[in-house]
């Protein structure tokens, strides 16, 4: 299900599909914003919160603003926020577990599926490497795009090895801290967010 559909429900008739930026950062190219649901209904819907990757641009930033109220329309794979006439599209995800735990729990034929992920180091800032590549358990997050995809993964002494060899068994857990992981010599890497290239 496209993660838009996913989101849907944020936007019940006669309440507030507003939500409030809790927190804007950096995260090499992208804005990661968490946006939190301001609707009374907040306690009891999933999607009361979302955090959501955004361009680095003046224009997004504008909008993401901690405190600031937007409205959040789903559409696509990850939707837009608004504030009055400005707008600024979503172009990722981040934060994977929290989108692993709205969503039902896939049917896989292992308790732990793995697969092989390829990719390269594409740019590294604010201690992140955007890389692109395949990452075939992608969908089992609700992320269309797997075979052509960025992630963004974090650059630690247990990721390192394992972004310089640009080929890695990728795992999928369905409950606990980690959720898509590349796996290395020195552990697991876990993968950060996922984003749309912007040539695809």
């Amino acid at each position: 299900m496209p993660l838009g559909l996913a989101l849907g429900c944020a936007s019940v008739p006669g309440t507030s599909p507003s939500y409030e930026v809790s927190s804007a950062e950096s995260r090499g190219p992208y804005l990661e914003a968490l946006l939190e649901w301001t609707s009374s209904l907040a306690a009891v819907s999933s999607d009361a919160k979302i955090t959501l990757l955004f361009p680095a641009s003046d224009a997004c930033g504008s909008i993401l603003v901690p405190g600031t109220a937007v409205d959040y329309l789903p559409a696509g794979m990850t939707g837009t926020v608004r504030a009055g006439e400005r707008s600024c599209a979503s172009v990722g995800i981040a934060r994977l577990r929290e989108w692993r735990d709205r969503r039902p729990r896939p049917r896989t034929a292992q308790v732990i599926p793995r697969a092989q992920a390829t990719y390269r180091i594409v740019s590294e800032a604010d201690g992140y490497a955007l890389v692109r590549g395949r990452f075939p358990l992608a969908g089992l997050l609700g992320w269309a795009g797997g075979e052509d995809t960025l992630a963004l993964v974090p650059r630690s002494d247990v990721c390192a090895p394992v972004l310089e060899r640009g080929v890695a068994s990728m795992e999928y857990r369905a409950s606990g801290r980690l959720v898509l992981t590349l796996v290395g010599s020195a552990g697991q890497c876990p993968l950060h967010g996922f984003a749309r290239p912007q040539d695809s």
